[in-house]
């Protein structure tokens, strides 16, 4: 089974997401996939900091009053999360925050 976490204050968004990841990977039945949502990072981080394992997380540039990329950042360094951490915009914005983070 493969764990995803999508994070998106969003929730037409993080559907839409589930929907898409369902239909690229080919996930068809219930045990193949398993997906938490969260709309900001705080519980996402309560429940890495708890011991969640997660094989992807799905994290929005902006969430709210957040940048996703600081909470990647919190994420990294306040848990022993080494899921790929993934922002699932299309906009130019992700791509940069994607090279940065690769450095």
């Amino acid at each position: 089974m493969v764990r995803i976490a999508i994070c998106d204050d969003n929730q037409s968004d993080r559907q839409a997401l589930k929907e898409l990841i369902c239909t690229i990977a080919g996930y068809r039945r219930k045990g193949d996939v398993c997906f938490w949502e969260y709309s900001d990072s705080r519980q996402l981080l309560y429940d890495l900091q708890d011991g969640r394992a997660l094989e992807l997380l799905f994290l929005d540039i902006y969430l709210g009053g957040e940048l996703g990329m600081d909470a990647a950042r919190t994420i990294r360094s306040e848990t022993c999360c080494n899921s790929s951490v993934i922002p699932p915009g299309l906009r130019g914005e992700a791509c940069r925050c994607s090279q940065t983070s690769a450095r």
